[in-house]
């Protein structure tokens, strides 16, 4: 016998199909956004790794998309040549990964001092650091080139040259200080942004921590070093891992102080250089497709051990940033 189905029944049925219907266009819509999102981002390195990997002919060829007809390993060789890969590559981990790493302890430091001690100036002093964070890097770089040309810190140079009558310059151009000072001093390449979330950290943290390790007998930077690190490792790798990538493609900092020396993301500008002055010495006509190639291997090669870096630390990476509470 079937059963009467009342009006109420009806309705919540009716009810829960248009809530399901709603909840599944709902559905497609999201997965279009991400989709398209994905694209949007994911294309760059599609056509990165699609053209580095393939013959000029197939460069030229409108019916090569995506997956090359004539695979070849000779642009990964070119652009590793060109950019002299090696030498660029330590170069750039003396001046560029060396200087992220003591950024991220000093500016660690100093975000715990603004998130834990209280001092005449600490609102004053924090407005400022987030001062730094607004002004362009650009804005710096000529009078920060003229101090490293003439240095003088707290007129000592000026001193020793008035009493000894000498005309005496500290000139710290082309030597590693130009990135090494800024970085121990936390005012490197975007140390002002990396404070602020060292401070959000270690303002999330509770106090007991430290009132158990004074009770203990632990001074301040014994507290730090002992107790607050190991709590902060996700802060860490995240400002580490921004410190790094940043660090790594700045290209303006290192032609701006160092004459010769070449990292990747000036080994990187340089490929087209390379190739005009071997076109040049051995006769044969550049070739724009080449250069195309080239340079796209030569990205490829750039990038690599920084994907290599966030595939490994992507896990703290992404607890670091929920835990400063600069997103969400």
């Amino acid at each position: 016998m079937n059963r009467v189905v009342s009006a109420d029944e009806r309705a919540s049925r009716l009810y829960q199909l248009k809530k399901n219907g709603r909840g599944f266009l709902w559905s497609l819509f999201r997965m279009a956004i991400l989709l398209g999102l994905a694209f949007v981002v994911l294309y760059p390195l599609i056509n990165m790794l699609s053209v580095a990997f393939r013959d000029v002919q197939d460069l030229a060829d409108p019916g090569v998309v995506w997956i090359p007809k004539h695979f070849t390993l000779e642009n990964i060789r070119d652009a590793w040549k060109f950019m002299d890969y090696l030498q660029s590559f330590f170069n750039t981990l003396l001046l560029n990964v060396l200087p992220a790493l003591i950024q991220t302890a000093s500016c660690a430091i100093v975000g715990y001092g603004f998130a834990r001690f209280q001092f005449k100036g600490k609102n004053v002093f924090f407005m400022l650091v987030l001062f730094t964070i607004l002004v362009p890097q650009s804005v710096v770089y000529m009078p920060t080139y003229l101090m490293y040309r003439d240095f003088d810190p707290l007129g000592i140079v000026s001193l020793i040259n008035l009493i000894s009558g000498n005309s005496m310059q500290l000139n710290l151009l082309d030597t590693p200080l130009t990135i090494l000072l800024p970085a121990v001093l936390a005012v490197g390449l975007r140390a002002g942004l990396f404070i602020y979330i060292f401070r959000q950290f270690f303002r999330n943290l509770p106090h007991e921590l430290e009132d158990a390790a004074y009770i203990d007998g632990c001074g301040s930077l014994n507290t730090f070093i002992r107790i607050i690190l190991p709590n902060a490792i996700n802060a860490i790798i995240t400002c580490l891992l921004f410190s790094v990538v940043w660090n790594w493609n700045d290209y303006y900092t290192t032609i701006m102080y160092f004459a010769d020396t070449k990292t990747i993301s000036v080994a990187l500008v340089g490929i087209q250089d390379a190739m005009t002055s071997m076109s040049e010495y051995e006769g044969i006509r550049s070739d724009p497709y080449q250069l195309a190639t080239r340079l796209q291997a030569g990205c490829l090669l750039s990038i690599t051990p920084l994907l290599l870096l966030f595939a490994v630390a992507q896990r703290f990476f992404t607890q670091g940033l929920e835990r400063t509470g600069i997103v969400g």
